[in-house]
């Protein structure tokens, strides 16, 4: 089984059977390498083990494995921080741990892709897909117990949700060589942009970083809107779009701070950069004494004092939006000069509870980005101008490359790619009067590979209907005891509906083993007996040869055989004596 369940529910299975049948005598055999987890902590064991020592029932540990094997893990396989969309060139990260007592050396891992053209697809059992291998990536050596991280490029051209998948070589457990991810590539990025500059001067550059040109593809298609449309929009409109960038904006009303809070709680991410139409007031407002959205409490306006050091303007922190800016000797980090910003409270820390950090200053000391999260979301602030009206950031280098950065940064995540482990029900939600009842949920195929005959099994969608929307759901996994209808194999998993115009819509999901099963890691034979109780449970290799209920009735299977291969063959020369011819006695009669 691919299912990191335990032993629990093997115990209290036979818990219930014993329990069915308590005039015999029996006993428990539990075959088993007993790893350290779940072994190393017996007490979830204790009730089905109470209930079989209620029955008077001994129960026999028989150990399968004699030492610790050797075993490499794939833990994570997902896309990297970045902007993901159709025709951009994007990375993933896979992550390999070395489970075993001895360094692995030349680890070689395979990878493909599988893209789906779901628009030329006519029926779920024939869909329209291509798989392209990608070259091995080779990874030189993983120290006992530690994971390497190592990156792939891959490239889908069209929208659609695709799939990456990674494998290992064989090893003692072959359900963690291999890992699976789907990837949801919209056709663009929607941004939203809006700049209280009546001139959209803020506007411009941004646009210009997230569109460079024709022959340059970032996937980001930036909208740019007045202040109102924050107040007139609904959830569902801003949640269309994965970040929010407000340049320079004054004070916002009531309404459009409400959407906002909404909007980030829920997993958006928003960006605020300052300006000469900022607002003091509303942005102390915004804080609420570090309980509100902007992550820190504004002072005033103000105005870099000239360098008079070899220090840059800006003081950056470790950390992945300042990647390309590395180094206090870094000579784009110099380049950008800072000459009026907007001053933080003097005497304001962020809370060592809080969520709220500072990841680059002024060479006073000064904030000048801050980040906060808020609820599923993020905030990023800063303290100066987009436009190069306060600074001259914007028409540096380094300029585009941060605003990819920091919207990658911001983005909302993407559905597709969230860890599912195998064994765990796939629960879809869809709108009520769009589509007709039938789902065809295709499942892996039984042998795990990604080109054996898939399953279908087929659902009704269910009403879920509610006084706020209209909605219909399908569940797959529920009864995990079927396998050809349950989610205990790991691999893609395909949900296939029909609109009621009649055009196919397919929503995929990626399923993995959970890796706490890949630690081999064995619990010794005395350390086991002191977790267990002392008088219910014995504990045998599988190589005795002998294992029974007490010393008095256990007997030697291996001496029984020789015994009768002994007496086997006795018997085979005594008939072969009595079978053959014998000359007659002297004198007697021939």
């Amino acid at each position: 089984s691919q299912l990191a369940t335990g032993p629990q529910p093997a115990l209290a299975l036979a818990a219930d059977l014993v329990e069915q049948r308590p005039d015999e005598q029996q006993v428990v055999y539990v075959f088993s390498d007993f790893r350290e987890d779940p072994w190393s902590n017996p007490t979830r064991l204790e009730e089905p083990l109470q209930r079989l020592k209620d029955q008077g029932v001994t129960v026999n540990l028989v150990r399968c494995v004699d030492e610790q094997r050797p075993n490499l893990a794939i833990t994570r396989l997902e896309p990297s921080p970045g902007t993901l969309a159709a025709g951009v060139p994007l990375f993933v990260d896979v992550e390999v741990k070395n489970f075993g007592r001895e360094p692995a050396e030349h680890v070689l891992v395979d990878f493909h892709t599988v893209f789906h053209d779901d628009e030329l697809t006519e029926s779920p059992s024939s869909p329209s897909l291509s798989r392209e291998e990608l070259p091995k990536l080779d990874i030189d050596r993983i120290a006992p117990g530690e994971s390497v991280v190592r990156r792939v490029q891959v490239y889908f051209p069209k929208a659609g949700q695709h799939a990456v998948a990674a494998e290992l070589p064989a090893d003692p457990v072959a359900a963690d060589n291999r890992r699976w991810c789907v990837i949801q590539l919209p056709a663009a990025v929607p941004v939203l942009v809006i700049d209280g500059d009546t001139q959209q001067r803020n506007a411009e550059f941004l646009v210009s970083a997230f569109r460079p040109g024709r022959t340059v593809e970032t996937g980001i298609r930036p909208d740019v809107q007045p202040e109102s449309f924050l107040r007139d929009s609904t959830d569902e409109t801003l949640n269309a779009y994965r970040s929010i960038f407000l340049l320079d904006v004054g004070r916002l009303d009531d309404l459009a701070v409400s959407n906002l809070r909404r909007y980030v709680e829920s997993g958006g991410g928003v960006s605020f950069f300052l300006g000469p139409h900022s607002s003091i007031e509303f942005l102390r407002e915004l804080h609420d004494d570090g309980k509100g959205l902007f992550p820190q409490p504004i002072d005033r306006m103000d105005l870099l004092q000239p360098n008079t050091t070899d220090s840059p303007d800006l003081q950056v922190e470790s950390h992945p939006l300042f990647e390309v800016l590395a180094g206090e000797q870094n000579a784009y980090l110099r380049s950008i000069l800072v000459r009026q910003y907007f001053r933080t409270r003097r005497d304001w820390i962020p809370p060592a509870d809080s969520t709220v950090n500072i990841l680059a200053r002024l060479r006073n000391g000064q904030p000048l980005v801050v980040e906060r999260h808020w609820g599923e979301g993020r905030v990023m602030a800063l303290s100066t101008t987009l436009a190069p009206d306060w600074n001259n950031w914007a028409t540096q280098p380094t300029f585009v490359v941060f605003m990819l950065e920091l919207q990658a940064y911001l983005q909302r995540p993407n559905d597709a790619s969230t860890l599912r482990l195998v064994g765990n029900p796939i629960e879809l939600q869809l709108d009520a009067a769009n589509v007709t009842p039938e789902v065809i949920c295709s499942l892996p195929a039984l042998s795990g590979l990604d080109d054996g005959p898939r399953r279908e099994v087929r659902k009704t969608l269910q009403d879920v209907s509610s006084a706020e929307a209209a909605l219909t759901k399908v569940t797959l996994g529920e009864a995990r005891s079927a396998v050809g209808e349950d989610t205990n194999l790991a691999g893609i998993y395909e949900f296939w509906t029909r609109t009621v115009e009649g055009n196919l819509h397919v929503d995929r999901y990626a399923l993995n083993v959970d890796t706490r099963e890949s630690d081999l890691a064995l619990v010794a034979a005395p350390a086991l007996a002191d977790r267990l109780p002392e008088d219910q449970v014995a504990i045998f290799a599988a190589n005795e040869g002998s294992f029974g209920t007490s010393d008095d009735d256990r007997y030697s299977w291996s001496h029984f055989l020789m015994y009768a291969v002994a007496a086997m063959l006795v018997g085979e020369q005594l008939l072969a004596y009595s079978a053959s011819y014998h000359a007659g006695a002297k004198g007697g009669r021939s």
